[in-house]
């Protein structure tokens, strides 16, 4: 440079903000704490079955809050991503889901539970997100787990449809 400021390097701090994931099957859920870097920063699977009351999104809290507690403060989580198996509608209403044997069951019951900012996802979708399908390009996922599930990435971005139903093989 032949004049102004020295250039300054900066830096997105990984460590400031984190983001909770929370996986929710038919008899486990598992939970992940990520920085901002997209680095684990932990994860934990526990068995626990899915019930569609508000007892099991009471201790789903808790056991929420136990995960991070001791390792980050309340402030500094950004919100939680909560994946299910099953067919998720804008308005966050699982319409159809064979793996918990529900149909059109709000997960307003669970949000109100939940002492952050929630984002529902279906099971594969959340899958393809965290393979960050943004460097990708197009991909197709499949996840083989007790059921069959999917999801297409097109361009590095999720496809998901019209009604959402983009992607769900079975």
């Amino acid at each position: 440079s032949t004049g102004g400021r020295k250039a300054r390097r900066i830096a997105l701090n990984p460590t400031y903000c984190y983001g909770l994931g929370v996986d929710i099957t038919a008899h486990h859920v598992g939970m992940v704490l990520v920085d901002l870097g997209g680095n684990v920063a932990d994860w934990q699977r526990l068995r626990f079955d899915f019930q569609p009351d508000m007892a099991y999104c009471r201790e789903l809290s808790m056991k929420i809050q136990e995960f991070y507690r001791d390792k980050v403060t309340e402030d500094k989580i950004l919100g939680i991503g909560v994946s299910l198996p099953g067919i998720i509608q804008e308005d966050s209403v699982l319409s159809k889901s064979h793996a918990l044997n529900l149909e059109n069951y709000s997960l307003k019951l669970m949000e109100q539970f939940l002492p952050f900012p929630v984002y529902f996802e279906n099971d594969a979708n959340g899958a393809m997100l965290a393979e960050n399908p943004g460097q990708r390009g197009d991909a197709v996922y499949i996840s083989l787990n007790n059921t069959i599930g999917g999801a297409d990435c097109i361009e590095g971005m999720l496809f998901t449809g019209i009604q959402m139903r983009a992607g769900e093989y079975g």
